[in-house]
C-alpha cells in the first residue's frame, strides 16, 4: 500500500423536510493551508458539525464553527488527537458562551465528527452524538460512542472527546456524520462497496427517510483522484423555496500548486526525481519510489462562494522526529534491501543452471525479460511482507505502550484530583486513551485499567450495570420488530408490530418459555379490522378476560384482548364526535384506558363495560388542551398523567372533578409548565430535555420506590429519574447489545425487561 492516500469526497445532505439549494453548512473537507502548524502539512482533515437547540441557531454559526475548528486543528503543532482535541475545544467555547449569554437560554448542544487522514492512518473524534461507518468488501465497521453521545459539546467547559485510529487502504468508503445509529441498514451499507461516490450518494439518499448532513469518503491511490466535493440532497417540493444558506468555501486557501507532501519521518527538503530510463533499457529489479503527489484541494460545489485566496510565503515545514520504531524500521529495510539482492542473485544463478534456456545464448548469466518481470514483481511483495511482519509485532507494540501509558498517567492523574468534578476529565481522558491503545491489542494490564476507569466513571455517573440475560432460547423469530412489552410475576407479552404477532411466555423459574397455545394477534387479518397494533398494556382481573391478560390497540382504534387459556376478543374504540385521529400509545389505570391521540390534539379516556372499552370517550383535557403534537408516549402515576415528546421534554398533569355551584360538575387540569429534569453529576447541566439522551419510551415504576424510567434512543441506557424529574442514575447491560433497544417494561417485583431486535432480555434491578 502507498503511504499516502488520495480522496474523493461527497458531501451528505439529505433533506425531506424541506427545499435545500446549497452544500451543507458546518460539513468540511480541507486540504492542509500553506500555513500550518509543524506536522499538519501531511493531514487531510474531514469535518461535519451540527448543533441542535431550544430556538433557531444565528444564521452562519455551523459554518463559522466548522472553520473555528479548521483554523485550531492546523494551527496546533503536536500529535493529531492534540490538535483534534484543540478543535473540538473550539467549538466547544463557542457554544458555552452563546448558551451563557442569549436570555432566555438557548440550550445550544453540539456535536462533531472529524476525520484526520495522514497516510494510510485515519485519526477520529467524535463529540456528541454520531458515527462513522467503514465499508470494505465482505466487512462493515461502524464506529460510535456511547459516552461521547451523551457529553454534548456546550455544555461543560471541557469537550468530551472520543477517539479512534484504524489504518485505511485503497477502495475503502467512509461516512462520517452527526446522525444517531444505526442510521442505514446493514444491507444497504454493505452494497455500497466499490461504487464510485456519487452513485453511492444516490443509494444513501434513497435510503434515508430522515435529514442528515455529513461526508462520504472514497479512499484512492496516490494520484488516481483529486478531492472533489459533491452535495445531495433529497427534497420534497414546496410551494415556495426555502432560501438557499451561504456556504463557506471548502477549497485550500490557495490554488498554488503544492509540492510533495513527504511521508512520515521524512526530510522535508525536496529531492530531484529520479531519470527516466529509455526505452531501450531494461526496467531494473526494484523501480524506484514516485514522488508522492500533491495533496488534493477540494473544488467548491458550483453556485457557492468563491474559495478564499491568502497571498502568503510558503512557510517551511520541520518534521516532527519520528518515533524509535520507524528508524528501526527504516534501518531494517536496508538490511533486508541487500539481503534480498545477495539472495537475488543466488537465485538468479541456481534459476539459470535448473534452465538454461531462459538466457540469451549470446550474453552468458543474464536473464530473459520474463524472469525480470517476475523479479520486479515479486521482490517488492517480499520487502512488503517483511515491512509488514516487523511493523505489527514491533511498531503496533510502540503504539500499544505508547496509549497505555498516557491512559495510566491520566488515570493517576484522576485519583490525586481532591473532587469528583475535577478528576471527570481525567477519567474520561483515561477511557478514550484506552481505547486507541486496545485498537492495537489487550493485555491483562490493559484490561485491569479498563475495569478501573470504567469503575470510576460508573460510580460518578450512577450507572448500574445488569447481566441481562435471553428470556426465550432463540429468540422470537428472525425478522421480529419488537415494539412494545407487558410482564407480571409470572407471564410476559411480545409485540411484534412488523409481522402482527403478540406472543405470550411463561416464567419457568429461570427463563421463559413460549406459551404455543396463545390465542391472540397470529398475523395480518387474524383478528377483524385489526392493523399493525401501536402499543399493549397489562390489565388486571376481572375484565374483558377472567384472567390477568393484556390489551392491544391499533392506530385507528381496534382493540384486542387476550389472555392465557381464553380465546381472543376484540371491540371498536367508540370515537368522540370530533373523530379520531391516529392514536400513538395507551396505559391503564384501574379500569380506565389512556389514550393519547397527537393528531387530534387529545388524551381520551375510556371507562370500562363489561370489561371492554365500549363507552363513550371523555375529553382529559375538558377546557383548555396542550399542544400535542409532539407527544410520543403516556405513563400513568396515581392521579398524575406524564407526557413525553419527542424533543425530550416532559409535561406532568393532574385532572380533577369537582362539584359546581348549579349541581353539576367541574373539571379541572393543572399542569405543571417547564418541568426541569435536575442533574447534580459533575459537568452536567439541568434542562428541559435528559442531557445527551433522546428518551423514546417512558415507564412508572410504582412504589415503594416510585420511578420513571427512560429508554435512551441513542444507545442502551434506561434513565431513571425520581417523580420530580431528580436524577437517580442509569442502567446498562454488563455486556454490550449488538443494536440500541426498542422497547422497555417493568415486572414485579423488580425484573426489568428490554428488547433488542428479535430478543427480549431480562434482568433483576438491585438499587
Amino acid at each position: 500500500m502507498a503511504s499516502t492516500l488520495d480522496a474523493d469526497v461527497a458531501l451528505i445532505h439529505i433533506a425531506r423536510s424541506e427545499s435545500r439549494l446549497a452544500a451543507p453548512p458546518g460539513t468540511l473537507a480541507q486540504s492542509p493551508p500553506r500555513r500550518a502548524a509543524r506536522g499538519r502539512s501531511e493531514d487531510l482533515l474531514f469535518l461535519s458539525v451540527s448543533a441542535h437547540a431550544v430556538r433557531p441557531l444565528p444564521t452562519g454559526l455551523l459554518d463559522q464553527l466548522a472553520h473555528l475548528a479548521t483554523e485550531a486543528y492546523y494551527g496546533t503543532p503536536g500529535s493529531v488527537t492534540a490538535a483534534l482535541r484543540q478543535a473540538a475545544s473550539e467549538i466547544n467555547d463557542h457554544l458555552l458562551d452563546l448558551n451563557q449569554q442569549e436570555q432566555p437560554p438557548l440550550h445550544a448542544q453540539g456535536r462533531v465528527i472529524a476525520g484526520v487522514l495522514r497516510g494510510a492512518d485515519l485519526y477520529l473524534c467524535q463529540c456528541g452524538v454520531g458515527q462513522t461507518i467503514v465499508v470494505r468488501p465482505g466487512q462493515l465497521t461502524r464506529l460510535a460512542s456511547e459516552e461521547a453521545a451523551s457529553r454534548p459539546l456546550g455544555l461543560s467547559p471541557t469537550p468530551f472527546v472520543r477517539y479512534h485510529h484504524f489504518e485505511v487502504r485503497p477502495g475503502d468508503l467512509l461516512i462520517l456524520t452527526t446522525a444517531p445509529p444505526p442510521g442505514w441498514s446493514e444491507a444497504t451499507l454493505s452494497g455500497l462497496s466499490g461504487l464510485d461516490p456519487q452513485q453511492a450518494l444516490d443509494r444513501l439518499v434513497a435510503a434515508s427517510a430522515n435529514d442528515l448532513t455529513g461526508i462520504l469518503v472514497r479512499l484512492t491511490q496516490p494520484g488516481a483522484t483529486t478531492v472533489k466535493a459533491r452535495a445531495a440532497a433529497a427534497v420534497r417540493p414546496t410551494p415556495t423555496a426555502a432560501p438557499a444558506p451561504t456556504v463557506s468555501p471548502v477549497a485550500p486557501p490557495s490554488r498554488a500548486p503544492a509540492r510533495p507532501a513527504p511521508p512520515l519521518g521524512a526530510s522535508a527538503t525536496p529531492r530531484p526525481a529520479p531519470a527516466q530510463p529509455s526505452p531501450s533499457q531494461a526496467p531494473p529489479p526494484l523501480a524506484a519510489p514516485a514522488a508522492a503527489p500533491s495533496r488534493p484541494r477540494l473544488r467548491a460545489r458550483p453556485g457557492s462562494t468563491p474559495p478564499m485566496r491568502r497571498a502568503q510565503a510558503t512557510p517551511r515545514f520541520v518534521p516532527r522526529e519520528p518515533p524509535a520504531w520507524r528508524l528501526a524500521l527504516g534501518g531494517l529495510g536496508g538490511r533486508v534491501a541487500e539481503g534480498l539482492r545477495v539472495a537475488g542473485a543466488r537465485v538468479s544463478e541456481f534459476v539459470l543452471r535448473l534452465a538454461p534456456g531462459l538466457a540469451e545464448p549470446s550474453r552468458p548469466g543474464e536473464l530473459s525479460p520474463r524472469i525480470l518481470a517476475i523479479t520486479a514483481v515479486a521482490v517488492p511483495l517480499v520487502i512488503v511482507t517483511i515491512a509488514s511482519v516487523v511493523y505489527f509485532r514491533s511498531g503496533r507494540n510502540e503504539l500499544f505502550d505508547e496509549y497505555l501509558g498516557l491512559a495510566r498517567a491520566a488515570a493517576v492523574s484522576a485519583q490525586t484530583k481532591p473532587t469528583a468534578q475535577e478528576a471527570w476529565p481525567d477519567w474520561n481522558s483515561a477511557l478514550s486513551w484506552l481505547d486507541l491503545a486496545e485498537s492495537y491489542g489487550q493485555t491483562e494490564e490493559s484490561q485491569t485499567l479498563r475495569a478501573q476507569v470504567e469503575a470510576a466513571l460508573d460510580s460518578l455517573n450512577r450507572i448500574i450495570r445488569l447481566d441481562f440475560r435471553p428470556a426465550v432460547s432463540g429468540g422470537f423469530g428472525s425478522g421480529a420488530h419488537i415494539t412494545a412489552l407487558a410482564a407480571t410475576s409470572s407471564d410476559l407479552y411480545v409485540l411484534d408490530s412488523a409481522r402482527q404477532l403478540i406472543w405470550h411466555a411463561w416464567f419457568t423459574g429461570r427463563d421463559y418459555e413460549i406459551d404455543r397455545e396463545f390465542d391472540c394477534l397470529s398475523g395480518p387479518g387474524s383478528v377483524e379490522e385489526m392493523s399493525a397494533p401501536v402499543d399493549l398494556v397489562g390489565l388486571d382481573e376481572p375484565g374483558a378476560q377472567p384472567t390477568q391478560g393484556i390489551a392491544a390497540v391499533d392506530e385507528d382504534g381496534t382493540v384486542v384482548y387476550c389472555a392465557p387459556d381464553n380465546p381472543a376478543a376484540h371491540n371498536q374504540l367508540s370515537p368522540p364526535a370530533t373523530g379520531l385521529g391516529r392514536i400513538q400509545a395507551i396505559d391503564v389505570s384501574s379500569d380506565t384506558l389512556y389514550v393519547l391521540d397527537p393528531e387530534a390534539n387529545s388524551v381520551w379516556l375510556y371507562d370500562a363495560s363489561g370489561g371492554l372499552f365500549t363507552e363513550s370517550p371523555q375529553l382529559y383535557f375538558a377546557e383548555q388542551a396542550l399542544d400535542l403534537s409532539g407527544a410520543i408516549d403516556i405513563a400513568l402515576a396515581q392521579d398524575q398523567l406524564l407526557i413525553l415528546f419527542a424533543d425530550g421534554h416532559v409535561e406532568s398533569c393532574r385532572r380533577a372533578v369537582e362539584d359546581d355551584a348549579g349541581g353539576g360538575v367541574h373539571i379541572r387540569v393543572d399542569c405543571e409548565p417547564n418541568l426541569q429534569f435536575q442533574d447534580d453529576r459533575p459537568g452536567v447541566q439541568s434542562g428541559a430535555q435528559i442531557p445527551g439522551a433522546s428518551p423514546v419510551e417512558m415507564v412508572y415504576g410504582a412504589p415503594p420506590e416510585p420511578a420513571l424510567y427512560f429508554l435512551d434512543s441513542l444507545g442502551e441506557s434506561i434513565y431513571l429519574y425520581s417523580m420530580r424529574l431528580v436524577y437517580q442514575g442509569q442502567i446498562r447491560p454488563a455486556d454490550a447489545f449488538d443494536e440500541v433497544p426498542s422497547a422497555v417494561t417493568l415486572g414485579p417485583p423488580n425484573d426489568v425487561f428490554l428488547a433488542v431486535e428479535d430478543q427480549v432480555y431480562f434482568a433483576q434491578l438491585r438499587r
